[in-house]
């Protein structure tokens, strides 16, 4: 215990530390929500327009649906290539696996468009990721047994508890049931109010540790024994049960503002006491806990503002590193935290919104003028009915009365509203058309209209990278913790088709990637595989056959449909019947006239044996001998004939039917 109060103190003052060097910052994305938001500049003129022009709101909307895509658009976001010659398969198994995680059992859609609303707006995403598990226990007592129903219970039961003998020594056991409702990885997208790092880091990769600020209630903690340690005074604990206590930075004050007019109260605290809400304080990074030299990583919750600690474990995660991931916006060099759009553009912001409430003011002082009227003119009850708008005045003296004039706006006022929407467009690559087509698109060439919007797509794909780059990291995690925490047994979709994982398959290690097509790319894209079609049908028959059905395949990739793709690249066509009775045919002719080749090499055989056998006197040379070996000769050459006669018949035979089929198959085709 003196020990772990001991490690408290100095991971203690870890976190004062971070706190007094992250104020700049969290003042700073505490002013670029308030802009985001629109919220009145403190300079506004009673009487007098107080509109705030939300430049800043909706560029970043502008961007969403752009960043959104790339992420939700394809079934196999994941990519995973083997380190080590041999794993191939199982690279392929677990990015399997994680894209069914990422589809079916993650909340996708909310991650991605809360990290694309989040970066742009406050300039950095830090997202922490975990393992959740749950399960639903049921319990049921089983009375009256004997020994022998006691032996089949212990053999078709997998867990039982509290075996008990009464006198009649019956007994009685309690037979446990586990379905397990989550095991699986996840990810949240942290308030950055809520994270602490290293103050001398120049990256985030680089911090030596993170403090994670989050709320939970006693009844969480009392259910999480695998995490928190249970011998905790809990009535302790529920003393120190807070109201939103992440109020005391000026970024905290902000997003409770904030979150407070959207709906939410986080002073909400129920008088339930297993309800309640504790705030916790949890670090992750480095700290010798054996004293030998050498920091270990590990993981220390304690209750904020006191000194109750919830649990200090080694690191349980089996990469042994801390769990967050982040990226940034505007990249600021040697800085852990990232600029927001509304450090780019506020003072554009600022500068519309004088002049449209300018815009304002003129108009409705134009509409509803200052009125002079001489002294007397008018009493006290028609003064009520002029400021009313009442059509009936009544006046002792018509020329009494002069409506007051006002100055156009010069058009000037309108060049230098242009000048300054084009300044914000150019710092943050995002202009009116990018969402859509606006008056100014109109009348543009397209080719003119494509370069704007290539343009501000570069702009977009670059943060798309930065995301990317994230989103490997968080991926790397997960297959990590598949491989550590999954359970034999789970149904995953595995290459199209349900199947139960296989814990050993998922081993190794493997360089993840991600399936990202933008938009801007997959038009590209589309445009030159249009081209190639064109050549390769002008080019028909004088190209290889693989290569219409690769480009078909390259096109349906530039669309999203990647599954398709790879089901084209992988096609292999059912053989065409007609066209394997040729073959078979062409092979029999083949064996045929090699046949004839070999009856012609035997009859040549036979007439030298006899010429030799002559030539060495071994052939009689009577007369009959003579005639008699003429007369075979005549046979063997009459033979021979007829069996060439007939192999080339055949051959005949062959050919007619494969012309035959060859117009047969040449009708199907028309």
């Amino acid at each position: 215990m003196e020990e772990t109060k001991q490690i408290l103190s100095i991971i203690k003052k870890d976190h004062d530390s971070s706190r007094t060097s992250k104020n700049r910052i969290d003042s700073s994305i505490s002013r670029w929500i308030k802009e985001y938001n629109g919220d009145p500049y403190g300079n506004e003129v009673k009487n007098r327009s107080k509109i705030v022009v939300k430049d800043i709101k909706k560029q970043i909307k502008s961007m969403i649906p752009s960043i959104v895509e790339p992420f939700m658009a394809s079934n196999s976001l994941v990519k995973a290539s083997a380190i080590r010659i041999g794993t191939e398969a199982s690279a392929s198994y677990n990015a399997d696996i994680l894209n069914h995680q990422y589809k079916y059992e993650f909340n996708s859609l909310h991650f991605i468009k809360t990290v694309a609303t989040i970066l742009p707006r406050e300039g950095t995403v830090i997202v922490k990721t975990g393992w959740e598990f749950d399960e639903k226990v049921e319990k049921k007592t089983l009375k009256g047994l004997d020994l022998e129903a006691l032996t089949v219970i212990k053999q078709s039961v997998k867990e039982i508890e509290n075996v008990k003998q009464d006198k009649n020594g019956l007994f009685s056991i309690t037979a446990v049931n586990r379905k397990i409702i989550k095991n699986r990885p996840t990810a949240i997208v942290c308030r950055n109010e809520h994270i602490f790092t290293d103050p001398t880091a120049e990256k985030f990769s680089d911090s030596k540790f993170v403090i994670h600020q989050y709320d939970k209630s006693v009844s969480d903690i009392r259910k999480q024994k695998a995490i928190y340690d249970m011998d905790i005074d809990f009535t302790a604990l529920e003393a120190h049960a807070s109201k939103n206590s992440s109020q005391d930075t000026a970024l905290g004050q902000t997003r409770f503002q904030e979150t407070y007019n959207n709906g939410l109260d986080n002073n909400f605290m129920s008088d339930a006491k297993a309800s309640k809400k504790i705030t916790i304080l949890e670090y992750w990074g480095e700290y010798d806990l054996d004293g030998d030299g050498i920091n270990e990583q590990i993981v220390l919750a304690w209750v904020k503002g006191t000194d109750i600690v919830l649990r200090c474990d080694e690191n349980p995660f089996p990469d042994k590193e801390i769990p967050f991931v982040s990226c940034v916006y505007d990249l600021e060099p040697f800085a852990m935290w990232g600029n927001g759009v509304a450090d780019l553009i506020s003072d554009n912001q600022k500068i519309h919104t004088a002049i449209m409430r300018g815009f304002i003011d003129n108009l409705s002082l134009s509409n509803n003028g200052q009125k002079f009227f001489r002294k007397g003119a008018i009493d006290y009850i028609n003064m009520q009915k002029m400021s009313n708008g009442e059509k009936y005045i009544e006046v002792n003296d018509i020329d009494g009365f002069k409506d007051g004039s006002y100055n156009n706006i010069p058009a000037a006022t309108f060049n230098v509203y242009d000048m300054v929407t084009q300044e914000a467009e150019s710092l943050t690559g995002v202009g009116r058309n990018f969402d859509g087509i606006d008056d100014a698109t109109i009348g543009r060439t397209a080719a003119g209209v494509n370069m704007v919007m290539s343009a501000a797509q570069k702009h977009v794909n670059l943060l798309i990278l930065s995301i990317s780059e994230m989103y490997k990291d968080m991926f790397t995690k997960w297959y990590k913790y598949n491989q550590a925490f999954l359970d034999d047994g789970q149904a995953f979709k595995i290459s199209g088709q349900l199947a139960e994982v296989a814990k050993q398959q998922t081993q190794g290690e493997y360089n993840i990637e991600l399936n990202i097509n933008v938009d801007a790319q997959n038009q590209s894209k589309i445009q030159q595989v249009n081209m190639f079609l064109q050549q390769a049908h002008q080019m028909d028959g004088k190209i290889p056959p693989m290569v219409i059905p690769y480009l078909v395949a390259e096109m349906f990739d530039a669309f999203g449909k990647n599954e398709e793709a790879e089901q084209i690249r992988t096609y292999q066509p059912e053989p065409d019947p007609m066209q394997i009775k040729i073959q078979e045919l062409q092979i029999q002719k083949l064996q045929l006239e090699n046949a004839l080749i070999q009856s012609g090499i035997a009859v040549n055989e036979a007439k030298s044996r006899n010429t030799v056998a002559q030539a060495l006197g071994h052939v009689n040379k009577s007369e009959k001998t003579g005639l008699e070996n003429e007369r075979i000769k005549q046979d063997l050459e009459h033979h021979e004939m007829t069996k060439d006669l007939d192999i080339l018949q055949k051959g005949v035979d062959i050919d007619k039917t494969i012309n035959d089929a060859r117009q047969t198959k040449t009708k199907g085709t028309k």
